[in-house]
């Protein structure tokens, strides 16, 4: 990841998946942590607004406030932002579930949070909804600058990833 960014920094990586189950959430939190203990200012940012993640809360860490509350303005970065015990990495829930997920993802006030986030942070990675399932994460590729597509080898069906890559659906399951 690193060579691809080619030495930029205050760089966005945006981290999906096909279906609920591949892993996303686990790998976006061992990216965030590898770009921390290498001593770059990481933030990790669940932005399943819908679905939020059950890995962090069994690693306790718990917010009620979060992204959701900062895109309907009740809450500032600060309030959302939670230091991990990871040195360099914070991390920012997705917060209480709303009922416009995706009118607030496609908000004025997501691009500010990026922008802000960019200011502060080396790196930032993005934990999104499953692309096979939202839209979400397609409308938050436009804030990323890697995209990174996890698939679960012998979890996804080889039908399933075609629908969403060509036009050769019909061919057999692998």
């Amino acid at each position: 990841i690193i060579y691809y960014l080619m030495g930029k920094m205050n760089q966005v990586i945006l981290v999906t998946s096909t279906m609920e189950g591949e892993g996303k959430s686990f790998s976006a939190l061992n990216i965030a942590s590898s770009l921390a203990v290498t001593n770059n200012r990481t933030l990790l940012l669940e932005f399943d607004l819908r679905r939020p993640s059950e890995l962090y809360s069994k690693l306790g860490i718990r917010g009620l406030v979060g992204i959701s509350s900062y895109l309907i303005n009740k809450a500032s970065l600060d309030e959302i932002t939670i230091s991990s015990k990871v040195d360099n990495l914070d991390i920012i829930l997705a917060g209480q579930v709303p009922p416009n997920p995706i009118e607030l993802i496609s908000s004025k006030r997501t691009v500010q949070l990026f922008e802000e986030l960019r200011a502060k942070y080396d790196y930032i990675v993005v934990d999104t909804p499953p692309y096979g399932v939202l839209t979400d994460s397609f409308v938050l590729m436009k804030h990323a600058d890697i995209k990174i597509y996890v698939a679960r080898l012998g979890y996804v069906k080889k039908k399933i990833c075609l629908l969403y890559t060509s036009d050769a659906a019909d061919e057999e399951d692998s």
